[in-house]
């Protein structure tokens, strides 16, 4: 009944470990992309591969980074209530360059059209239904619907877009981009947090069969 009991306790917490996690890994992409559109400057030594590798630290470094510490923070919540492969880190990186490319080709596409909302589009695209569903398929026997996993990805990511994107007026990050972060993380839990209360599959319970006499 004791370890039981604390199992039910441990997976009780796990929606409040979610929020927390996000939040943290929220804040530090903040910290990433403080210094996203400062002026590229040419280094002193004039080396045409250092330039380019400066370049592609400062456009892509922060875009990776963020996929990672976001995929760590899951794995680490999620991963004491599914088992999730090993590869699950090796994900991360190529999910924030992936979300970077999706934003600029809807962006590209539709900004004409659609404004800054190509952002609210590209978080329900890329964030919630590639995202969100990779993440269900690698989740082993996992207890929540993969429909409602999807959906609450794409919800959550639509608010923190709202929060995050510069190019609403409105937006935190132009304020600081930590804060920022931090409460776009915890807006993009909170629809996941309500699954992970409300869906899961009930605990089986096993009926030892009668003993014939």
């Amino acid at each position: 009944m004791t370890a039981r009991s604390a199992t039910s306790r441990a997976r009780s917490a796990i929606p409040v470990l979610w929020i927390a996690g996000n939040v943290t890994a929220g804040a530090v992409s903040g910290l990433f992309f403080a210094n996203y559109s400062a002026p590229i400057t040419a280094p002193a030594d004039g080396s045409a591969v250092t330039a380019g590798l400066r370049l592609a630290f400062a456009l892509f470094g922060p875009w990776a980074a963020t996929g990672l510490v976001c995929w760590a923070a899951h794995w680490l919540v999620l991963g004491q209530r599914y088992r999730l492969p090993p590869d699950w880190l090796l994900i991360g990186p190529f999910a924030g360059l992936g979300y970077m490319a999706a934003q600029f080709l809807i962006s590209l596409t539709t900004g004409w059209l659609l404004g800054s909302v190509a952002a609210a589009l590209v978080a329900a695209v890329a964030s919630g239904w590639i995202i969100g569903a990779l993440q269900w398929m690698l989740m082993e026997e996992p207890d929540v619907s993969a429909n409602r996993w999807v959906a609450a990805s794409a919800i959550g990511a639509v608010a923190a877009a709202l929060i995050w994107y510069p190019g609403f007026p409105w937006s935190l990050s132009l304020l600081s981009t930590t804060a920022a972060g931090a409460i776009a993380g915890g807006l993009y839990s909170l629809p996941g947090a309500l699954v992970l209360v409300a869906d899961h599959a009930p605990q089986r319970r096993v009926v030892a069969a009668p003993v014939a006499r």
